[in-house]
């Protein structure tokens, strides 16, 4: 309402003049100013293209405790769910899909104090909406283990983009997102162990009645919050490589993968298994320098996945790199002619400092801090 609105504006007026009547300068975006993103505060990041559905890695790192991201439109409400879950110290990411308002901006929602990272691989025309959620199991009860649960995205012989998150897993598994008409892949989307919440970007293709279904081959509830439905051609996941049969790949090295179609954007999923100590993977254009920039993290011994967009060169190749040794696994969805990159950073709040005084030069505190998103976007309005 109004007289709330009128409120914030005062209130934070006042806090950054020290209580005085001189009125200060607006406090610029988290995103420009940057630090530690503070708790249940947003941090605005500029994807460079207004009105535009972007594809890249959102990654958190060294969160106070446990929590989530949630990417969204700026000038939308924060919808009811996740891209990313942490726990504290944590070090993860997953792919994401967010619609640009007609600035260029996202906004990404912290709910603890963290560093916020974005990594963008392309910038395209594709519709896409804040996340709906369509399914949480925690309201009808657990998947029971090796079934799957049939999720209608309303969206008949479609491609749709979302994300996939486990919680509360009765032991370690995976979930497997596909159409719901075809046999289930030997692919995974997602790798969980007891107890743990864990979510990940996923492209699926949906049947002729719109639906997608979901695998578990452990007991566990499963959330799907979807974001796009696009006509993009896709199939069920089919896995490229595996380097369990194999050899492992060393640190340092570089994987060469052939996706099979030269010059297209590749979706997939990429996952690490068993790695050797705590490292990253980067998915990259075999034509271009590696980025930096990392899609997947991971920590010694564990096996984890995420899903990834990345443009293969004039042979059809991309290149996975390793920073520790360990096994790799590259499962495709789709080729597709959206028009994709290498993964330019766009963010990373550890290397900005921390927002100042307009006048006195002293850090806010993070009471002061977390108001700045609430406090744009009422100004703005």
């Amino acid at each position: 309402s109004y007289p709330v609105r009128l409120l914030l504006i005062t209130l934070t007026l006042l806090m950054l003049t020290g209580a005085s009547l001189l009125v200060a300068p607006a406090p610029p975006a988290l995103a420009s100013t940057g630090f530690k993103t503070p708790a249940g505060s947003l941090v605005q990041i500029d994807a460079g293209a207004p009105s535009a559905t972007v594809i890249g890695t959102l990654t958190v790192t060294e969160p106070e405790g446990p929590g989530f991201l949630t990417a969204f439109p700026c000038t939308s409400a924060r919808p009811n769910a996740s891209n990313l879950n942490f726990v504290a110290g944590q070090t993860i990411a997953t792919g994401a899909v967010v619609r640009t308002d007609a600035n260029g901006q996202f906004c990404v929602f912290s709910s603890t104090t963290a560093h916020v990272i974005w990594d963008q691989t392309a910038e395209t025309g594709l519709p896409a909406h804040p996340a709906s959620r369509i399914v949480d199991t925690r309201n009808t009860g657990f998947l029971p283990a090796n079934s799957a649960l049939r999720i209608p995205t309303g969206a008949p012989s479609a491609t749709v983009f979302g994300t996939l998150t486990t919680t509360g897993p009765a032991g370690p598994g995976f979930l497997t997102a596909y159409p719901c008409s075809s046999p289930i892949p030997v692919a995974s989307n997602l790798n969980y162990s007891a107890g743990q919440t864990i979510a990940t970007g996923t492209t699926v293709r949906t049947d002729a009645n719109g639906d997608i279904c979901v695998f578990s081959n452990a007991s566990t509830h499963v959330i799907w919050d979807q974001v796009s439905e696009n006509t993009l051609p896709s199939h069920p996941a089919f896995r490229v490589v595996d380097t369990r049969t194999s050899a492992v790949l060393v640190a340092g090295q570089t994987l060469r993968v052939r996706a099979g179609v030269p010059l297209a954007t590749i979706l997939g999923t990429v996952t690490a298994v068993d790695p050797r100590d705590n490292g990253y993977l980067t998915v990259y254009s075999c034509s271009q320098p590696r980025p930096n920039a990392s899609n997947l993290n991971y920590a010694t011994g564990q096996t984890i996945a995420t899903g990834t967009s990345v443009a293969a060169d004039a042979n059809g190749d991309i290149c996975i790199y390793t920073h520790a040794t360990t096994h790799v696994i590259w499962d495709q969805i789709a080729e597709t002619e959206i028009g994709s990159h290498n993964a330019t950073r766009l963010l990373d709040t550890r290397t900005l400092s921390a927002p100042r005084h307009p006048r006195t030069g002293a850090v806010f505190p993070a009471a002061v801090s977390r108001w700045t998103g609430t406090v744009m976007t009422v100004l703005a309005e």
